[in-house]
């Protein structure tokens, strides 16, 4: 038998009871998903022939007004033993891991960068231009007039310097925390 849990919700809720998959002669003259469309106990009115009697209207046309492009769903439940999962232990790595691993990762970025370059996403950094390497970099220019190119190249390597200092600088502990690690760092006798 057919048990409807929620009522004026087609096909939402309807459970099925065990005594009609247990006997073989229990077959019913229209299955429970269909009860809700055809307007008959049988499956007479869903033909799809047109009939004189549909024509003149003798005949009821199943509720197709209950069918729509709409799918329904069901709702996703984690599994049971999701939550039972265990969080990965962090493993300690030993100096030579830790510099082979950000070895790799060095390449992989310096990859990527290169990478990004040849696809034309990012534009080449410019010359890294030195006194020593002035001829060989910008060989016509610094013919035409080198007093212009010797400036220029001093107030590159000027700036280079500047950004290397202000990030050693960013990254040197400040005067508290450099205390804090000292008193930390007392050996117990």
């Amino acid at each position: 038998a057919v048990v409807s849990t929620q009522s004026g919700h087609y096909g939402r809720g309807v459970m099925l009871t065990k005594e009609d998959h247990t006997k073989e002669d229990n077959i019913p003259e229209i299955e429970w998903w269909d009860s809700f469309i055809l307007t008959t106990e049988n499956y007479d009115c869903a033909e799809v022939a047109v009939t004189v009697d549909e024509i003149n209207g003798s005949v009821e046309k199943p509720k197709y007004r209950e069918i729509s492009h709409l799918i329904e769903h069901p709702t996703t439940k984690p599994p049971p033993d999701a939550a039972k999962a265990i969080a990965p232990i962090p493993v300690m790595l030993t100096a030579k891991e830790r510099k082979k691993l950000r070895t790799q990762r060095r390449i992989e970025k310096q990859r990527d960068e290169q990478e990004k370059i040849r696809l034309g996403l990012i534009p080449p950094p410019p010359p890294k231009v030195r006194i020593a390497n002035l001829m060989r970099v910008l060989c016509s220019d610094a013919v035409q007039d080198p007093t212009k190119v010797e400036a220029n190249v001093r107030a590159q390597a000027a700036e280079r310097q500047r950004k290397h200092l202000k990030a050693n600088a960013d990254r040197q502990l400040k005067k508290e925390k450099s205390t804090d690690c000292d008193s930390a760092l007392i050996p117990l006798l």
